[in-house]
């Protein structure tokens, strides 16, 4: 799960560009790294998306989240 941090005063020209990543990042995930299902929550609450990994290697998956544009900015924790 994805949910909301408390860092979003962001500008809206990098919230663009952490969103682009973002996607980016989830993109390569799904290819490279078993990520079979990524989706936002729609209703603007503290959470905000989830991540279904097909691996049982949690230390695998808590390396690509952190890595994820959106949680090195601090928009979203995990």
């Amino acid at each position: 799960m994805l949910t909301k941090s408390l860092n979003r005063a962001h500008e809206s020209e990098e919230v663009k560009q952490i969103q682009a990543g973002d996607m980016a990042h989830i993109g390569m995930m799904a290819e490279k790294h078993g990520l079979d299902l990524a989706g936002p929550f729609l209703d603007d609450g503290f959470r905000r998306g989830i991540l279904v990994f097909n691996t049982s290697d949690t230390a695998k998956v808590r390396s690509l989240v952190e890595q994820d544009p959106a949680v090195v900015a601090g928009r979203l924790t995990f």
